[in-house]
C-alpha cells in the first residue's frame, strides 16, 4: 500500500512530522474541501448525510406501520441507507434525490436554503491562507457562496470563483473551482444534486482539476468520498503521477472511510509514500497544518433544512412513490413490495400513475428473481395509454419498458422470448429514431448495443460455442457500446458495462477486456483493472454493490459460477457469506443462492432471516423460487443437488 496511515491521535506527533517532510520545499498545495466546513456556526448547514437523513426520516416515517410486525424490514432498510453491518457504504445525497419525482422543486428548495449564510471562521480561514500564498486554490463540491463572502470580506482582489467553463483563468493560483455548482450561478436547475447530474465529468473540469493540481500536493477534508465522478478522475491524477501527492483528514479509523477515498490514496507515486491518512478533528487537522488555534463547536442541527424539506414535499402520494423509487434503488425487495402494494390501494391514482407503479413493482420482481412475474407486469404496464402523451413519446416509453422487459426473459434464460422482444423493441426503436436528437439516439443506441451484447454472451454460454468467431461479435459489441456510453456521458450505462466487463473476461480473457476499455481513452480512461469499476460499491444501491462484490470475487478467484471449486481466501468467504445472509434478508434471491453456489454451501446457516430460527435456509429452495427456464434450471440443479 502506497498510503501510510497515522490514527490514534497523532496528528501531533509522527503525523505532523510526516506532513512537514512532504509539504516541505514544495508549491503550495491544493484544498479539497466538502459539506463538513459549511456545518460550523454560524454558516449551520448541515453536512451532506445529515440531510440525507432529515429527508429520509421524512418519508419513512409515514410507513412506519408497515413494518411493525416485520422489524427486519425497517433494520434492513436503516443498515442499507447508513451503510452499517456490511450493507455497502451508504446512501449519498445525490442518490437519494436520483429517486425524486420533485427534482425541480427540490432544487428550489436547496438553492433557497443555502442562500443568505454568513462564512465561518473556517471559511475565513482558507481565504486568508490563499490570499497569504499558503494555499494555491480551492476546490469544493459545496454549493453555498461562504468562500466567496469570506473573500470579499477581506478585500481578497485576486480571488476567482469558478462555476463555468468561461470563467476559468490561465492563472490557477486564488482560483474556488465549484464543481457541483453555486448558488450564486444563473439558474437553480444547474446544481448538481443527483446521480443523473453527476454523470461522466466534462471535459472542461477534467482538464481544470489536472491544471490546479499538476505539481501539487492535494489535501482533502470535510469530505465523504461519495461523489461518482469527481473521485475517479482523482484516482486517475494521482495514478498517473499528475499531483505530487494526497493527504486526507478524517474522524473515522482508514478501515472504515469509504472505498473511493481508499482507492485514491492506494495510488502509487514512482514507488514512493506521497499518500497520508491523518485521523482525526478537522481542528486538530488544521492546527497542525497551518500553525493556527482554530476551535469551533459543531452544528449538527438540521431542524430548519428538515422543516424546509416537510413544506416543500408535502404532497403524500408523491412521497410515496419516491419512498418506492428508493427502495427499489436500493434492493430492498421485501419491504418495497409491501409500499407496492399500500398505494396500489389508493383508488385515486391516474393513468400515469398507475403505469409508474406496475414498472416499480416490476423492477422489484426483477430483483427478486420473479422473471417471467416481472415480465408479465411490463407487459401490462405498455398497454396502459395515456391520453396526454405524444405519439413520438409513446413510443418512446414502449421502448423503454421493452428494454426492461427482455431483461427480465434474458436474466431467466427464455432466450427465445428474450430474442422476440428483442426485435419488437429494435423495430419501435427505428420508428422512434426519426424524430429523436443526436445526442438522444446515441442513448438508445448504447442501450441497444448493451442488450444485444448480453443476449449474445448468454446464447454463448447456453449453446456452448465460445470460438474465435462468437468472442469477435461480443467484443466488438463490447467496444462500441462502452464508447457510446462515454459519449453520451451516462452513469448508468457506464456502470452496466463495468459490471459486465467482469463476467466478460472469462469469454474475452483479461488482455482483451482491458484493451477494448483503453479504447474510451482519453475522454474518461476507465481501464478494467484501475477505474472501471472502482467506486461503483459506492453508490448507495445494495443490489448493485451485491452484483459487484461477487463479480468481483469470481473474477480474483478465476470461477465459473457452474464449476465450483473451493475458495480459497478466508476473507471471500466472510464476504460472501455476509452477502449471502444480507440478499436473503433484503429478497435479492437469485444473488442468495448465486453466493452460496460459491461457497459450496447447500443452504444459510440457522437463524439467518428463516422464520424458523432453527431451520436453515437451503439454496435448492431459493434457486426454485427463481423463475427460470426449464432448461436452465435443469442444467443448474445437478451442480447445486452436488453440494454438502
Amino acid at each position: 500500500m502506497s498510503c501510510r496511515v497515522f490514527e490514534g491521535g497523532e496528528l501531533s506527533g509522527s503525523g505532523k512530522e510526516a506532513v512537514e517532510s512532504l509539504l516541505r520545499n514544495e508549491k503550495p498545495p491544493i484544498v479539497l474541501c466538502g459539506s463538513l466546513i459549511s456545518d460550523y456556526p454560524p454558516t449551520g448547514i448541515p453536512k451532506g448525510s445529515s440531510m440525507t437523513k432529515a429527508v429520509f426520516k421524512l418519508l419513512f416515517d409515514q410507513l412506519e406501520h408497515l413494518w411493525e410486525t416485520e422489524t427486519d424490514d425497517k433494520t434492513v432498510i436503516d443498515n442499507i441507507c447508513w451503510g452499517n453491518d456490511d450493507f455497502g457504504s451508504g446512501m449519498g445525497f445525490e442518490t437519494l434525490f436520483e429517486s425524486c419525482g420533485q427534482i425541480d422543486a427540490a432544487k428550489r428548495m436547496l438553492f433557497d436554503y443555502f442562500g443568505c449564510r454568513a462564512p465561518n471562521d473556517i471559511h475565513k480561514f482558507l481565504i486568508e491562507q490563499m490570499a497569504a500564498g499558503g494555499i494555491s486554490s480551492i476546490i469544493t463540491p459545496n454549493y453555498d457562496d461562504c468562500l466567496d463572502k469570506a473573500a470579499r470580506s477581506i478585500g481578497f482582489d485576486s480571488y476567482h470563483p469558478v462555476i463555468y467553463e468561461n470563467e476559468v483563468s490561465d492563472d490557477t493560483t486564488g482560483q474556488c473551482f465549484y464543481i457541483h455548482g453555486c448558488i450564486t450561478g444563473r439558474d437553480y436547475s444547474e446544481l448538481i444534486v443527483t446521480m443523473s447530474d453527476e454523470k461522466v465529468m466534462p471535459h472542461w473540469k477534467k482538464e481544470l482539476l489536472s491544471k490546479l493540481v499538476r505539481g501539487r500536493y492535494i489535501i482533502i477534508f470535510g469530505y465523504s468520498g461519495l461523489d461518482f465522478e469527481i473521485c475517479p478522475v482523482l484516482q486517475e491524477l494521482a495514478g498517473d503521477g499528475i499531483c505530487k501527492g494526497v493527504i486526507y483528514n478524517n474522524r473515522d479509523p482508514y478501515e472504515k472511510s469509504k472505498y473511493n477515498i481508499r482507492s485514491i490514496l492506494e495510488q502509487g507515486y514512482s514507488g514512493k509514500n506521497n499518500n497520508l491518512y491523518l485521523q482525526g478533528d478537522i481542528f486538530d487537522f488544521l492546527n497542525m497544518l497551518f500553525g493556527s488555534s482554530l476551535s469551533l463547536k459543531i452544528c449538527e442541527d438540521a431542524s430548519l433544512f428538515s422543516e424546509k424539506a416537510r413544506n416543500m414535499f408535502s404532497d403524500v402520494k408523491q412521497n410515496l412513490f419516491w419512498v418506492l423509487r428508493l427502495l427499489n434503488s436500493m434492493g430492498c425487495v421485501k419491504p418495497g413490495e409491501k409500499v407496492a402494494k399500500y398505494i396500489s390501494l389508493d383508488r385515486s391514482l391516474t393513468e400515469s400513475e398507475k403505469k409508474t407503479l406496475k414498472i416499480l413493482h416490476a423492477a422489484l420482481l426483477y430483483k427478486a428473481g420473479k422473471y417471467k412475474d416481472s415480465a408479465k407486469l411490463y407487459a401490462k404496464a405498455r398497454r396502459i395509454r395515456e391520453p396526454a402523451r405524444a405519439r413520438f413519446e409513446r413510443i418512446q416509453a414502449d421502448v423503454d419498458i421493452l428494454q426492461d422487459e427482455f431483461e427480465c426473459y434474458r436474466a431467466g434464460h427464455y432466450l427465445l422470448r428474450a430474442s422476440l422482444t428483442f426485435i419488437i423493441m429494435n423495430v419501435k426503436r427505428l420508428r422512434m429514431n426519426n424524430g429523436v436528437k443526436p445526442e438522444d439516439r446515441a442513448f438508445t443506441e448504447c442501450v441497444s448495443i448493451y442488450r444485444r451484447m448480453m443476449l449474445w454472451k448468454n446464447i454463448i454460454m447456453f449453446l456452448h460455442i465460445n470460438n474465435d468467431m462468437s468472442r469477435n461479435i461480443l467484443a466488438k459489441l463490447y467496444d462500441k457500446g462502452i464508447s457510446l456510453a462515454v459519449k453520451c456521458g451516462n452513469r448508468v450505462l457506464l456502470q452496466n458495462f463495468a459490471l459486465e466487463s467482469m463476467s466478460l473476461e472469462p469469454l474475452l480473457g483479461a488482455d482483451n477486456v482491458e484493451k477494448y476499455a483503453q479504447l474510451i481513452d482519453p475522454d474518461v480512461r476507465f481501464s478494467v483493472k484501475k477505474n472501471t469499476s472502482a467506486g461503483y460499491a459506492e453508490l448507495g444501491t445494495y443490489f448493485e454493490y451485491a452484483i459487484y462484490k461477487r463479480r468481483e470475487i469470481m473474477n480474483a478467484e478465476e470461477l465459473d459460477l457452474l464449476r465450483i471449486k473451493k475458495l480459497e481466501k478466508e476473507e471471500h468467504k466472510h464476504i460472501l457469506e455476509k452477502l449471502a445472509f444480507n440478499c436473503y434478508r433484503c429478497g435479492i434471491i437469485p444473488e442468495a443462492y448465486k453466493d452460496l453456489l460459491l461457497l459450496n454451501k447447500s443452504s444459510l446457516a440457522p437463524g439467518h432471516g428463516s422464520k424458523d430460527k432453527n431451520a436453515p435456509v437451503k439454496c435448492l429452495d431459493l434457486f426454485n423460487s427463481c423463475q427460470y427456464s426449464f432448461y436452465f434450471k435443469f442444467r443448474t440443479k445437478r451442480f447445486i443437488d452436488k453440494l454438502g
